[in-house]
């Protein structure tokens, strides 16, 4: 799954539980057995993506 999908597959899941975009992000975190496998996935599709964009930053940080 790309990082795109990933990020609708959750907003839509959002959209359906009436929750904001990072509640979603911390019901997953709490509740992985309550959403779809669909959403699991999506879930570490962006975990990966940030976990990533924040080692890049800190590598940047770190050759200054």
């Amino acid at each position: 799954m790309k990082f795109q999908t990933a990020i609708q597959v959750l907003k839509k899941d959002a959209e359906f539980m009436g929750i904001t975009f990072e509640q979603i992000l911390i019901f997953i975190q709490r509740n992985p057995y309550a959403v779809p496998q669909r959403v699991i996935e999506a879930f570490g599709v962006y975990q990966k993506q940030v976990n990533r964009e924040q080692d890049a930053e800190q590598t940047c940080m770190v050759n200054v």
